[in-house]
């Protein structure tokens, strides 16, 4: 089974309990996903959605109800979110803690990408008043073009 590139990382049963033990779960949404109900968990500034045991991709549940005694049961939380807007109901809506986390994903990579050009020995470095002078010169060819456009 392939993990969807849109839905937040994993986190193991084990991480989960030690997390509930340390009082460090601030939250969990039950998530409809392709083929059952998944749960995600908040911690920190992270949103972690519950994997299957032993696989990277997400433990679902056939029923809300299944996922609800886990978030109960489980992880000792009386109160928790429903999103009734996944792939199951025909509908393209994801929570944006979805998107967040791809997002984040993204971010860091790019992140990673710019140091590694930054550190490249070989990387050519431009001084700031060059590409200010560069810039300014764009900039008064776009003004240009507009009042030309504006003129015509």
């Amino acid at each position: 089974m392939a993990v969807d590139p849109h839905l937040p990382e994993t986190i193991d049963g084990k991480a989960v309990q030690s997390l509930k033990e340390a009082r460090a779960i601030r939250s969990a949404t039950v998530c409809r996903e392709r083929g059952g109900w998944a749960v995600l968990v908040c911690y920190g500034s992270f949103e972690r959605m519950v994997a299957a045991q032993r696989a990277p991709t997400p433990r679902l549940w056939r029923t809300l109800g299944g996922a609800a005694a886990f978030v109960r049961d489980q992880l000792g939380l009386s109160r928790f979110e429903v999103d009734n807007g996944g792939p199951d109901t025909g509908t393209t809506h994801r929570r944006p803690g979805h998107q967040a986390a791809a997002h984040e994903r993204w971010f860091r990579e790019q992140i990673e990408i710019a140091v590694k050009e930054a550190e490249d020995p070989n990387a050519e470095w431009i001084q700031h008043d060059v590409v200010r002078a560069e810039w300014e010169r764009e900039r008064a060819a776009l003004l240009a073009q507009i009042q030309h456009e504006q003129n015509s």
